[in-house]
């Protein structure tokens, strides 16, 4: 594979989020440039939604979402304890809104 041509895929269909992740490993980009794409895909609640996971396009929080940016804050080391964005997230996590407690207590 050729690393210009992937370099230019990437410059040319990223997204914002996955452009600031591609600068933070190969430009010296800032992992705050990663917190301020990600905050724009964080709901009022905490959680995540608006497409962060490319494949749920759900403007809700979803756990799915809100994991897809526990990882991506710990990959571009960004997950600090008393940071906004990690407190929503927290927050969210503690509401059990999007979980059904009935299914956790079968095992399912």
């Amino acid at each position: 594979m050729n690393i210009n041509t992937a370099k230019e895929f990437v410059l040319q269909n990223a997204r914002p989020v996955d452009m600031a992740v591609y600068r933070y490993f190969f430009e010296n980009g800032s992992n705050e440039m990663v917190i301020e794409e990600l905050e724009k895909y964080q709901n009022e609640d905490g959680g995540f939604g608006h497409g962060l996971e490319p494949d749920y396009l759900n403007p809700n929080s979803s756990p799915i979402a809100t994991n897809d940016a526990v990882i991506t804050l710990y990959r571009v080391d960004a997950l600090k304890h008393h940071s906004k964005i990690v407190n929503g997230i927290v927050r969210y996590l503690r509401s059990h809104d999007s979980f059904d407690e009935e299914h956790l207590k079968c095992g399912f």
